[in-house]
């Protein structure tokens, strides 16, 4: 006589003994297999379904965002009274709205005085190659709740005319899996996308700003950028 499999102790794992009843069900009744499969390919689908739910619900609330922020000016630009959190897909969303531009990304926060430094020169780099095609984005790291006390307050000090927009904590991870994997999240950090997308250039904490404006007008005109990041590339290559 087969051994029926016991119910589960307390303390023993719930799925190891689940299983165990489930293969001696099998046995005894071949006719619940279909039933079995069916009920499990159900529940992966339901799965799947949540996931894409919770995924669309992100998406929507990063387009709802984006909404939000007014787009570039040269002339006295309005921050908007809530503040555009963004996560690293809603900022490649925002940043693809900007195809056939050149952008950089200045990532800043209220407690670096360098990146605070930074937003005043990226200001007058704005108001100079706007009508080129460049435009800015500020990525402040600043938590959203100093957005009115704190992150607008420098923007306009600064004289800023583009926008800015808040990152979250929970999403740094995936911000370096899009624009550098050796990023530690030091401030500043600036990065340049061409008008095809590609990161053409990046500068990180402890360097200047004049690597990344060179980079900048280099892309408008379309001249092959002489940046690190593409040095390093070419030796990767002919390694």
């Amino acid at each position: 006589m087969q051994e029926v499999p016991r119910a589960p102790l307390s303390g023993e794992r719930g799925t190891e003994s689940m299983n165990r009843i489930l293969a001696y069900t099998l046995r005894q009744k071949p006719s619940l297999s279909l039933t079995l499969a069916t009920l499990t390919i159900g529940s992966i689908l339901v799965g799947c379904k949540s996931t894409e739910t919770t995924r669309d619900a992100s998406v929507q609330a990063a387009a709802r965002n984006i909404k939000l922020i007014p787009k570039w000016s040269t002339y006295a630009y309005r921050y908007p009274d809530a503040p555009p959190v963004l996560g690293a897909d809603g900022l490649k969303a925002f940043v693809g709205e900007c195809r056939r531009h050149v952008v950089v990304l200045a990532f800043w926060a209220s407690w670096s005085q360098s990146g605070r430094d930074d937003i005043a020169r990226l200001a007058r780099l704005h108001d100079e190659l706007n009508d080129q095609g460049l435009r800015i984005v500020a990525c402040t790291f600043d938590p959203a709740d100093e957005w009115a006390t704190r992150t607008v307050p420098i923007l306009q000090g600064a004289g800023a005319s583009f926008p800015c927009v808040v990152i979250p904590k929970e999403s740094r991870s995936q911000l370096r899996g899009w624009l550098a994997a050796d990023w530690s999240y030091d401030l500043p950090a600036r990065f340049v996308i061409d008008q095809r997308g590609e990161i053409v250039g990046r500068e990180f904490s402890g360097q200047s700003l004049d690597a990344i404006v060179a980079q900048a007008r280099q892309a408008l005109t379309g001249s092959e950028p002489v940046s690190a990041l593409a040095n390093s590339k070419a030796e990767d290559h002919s390694r």
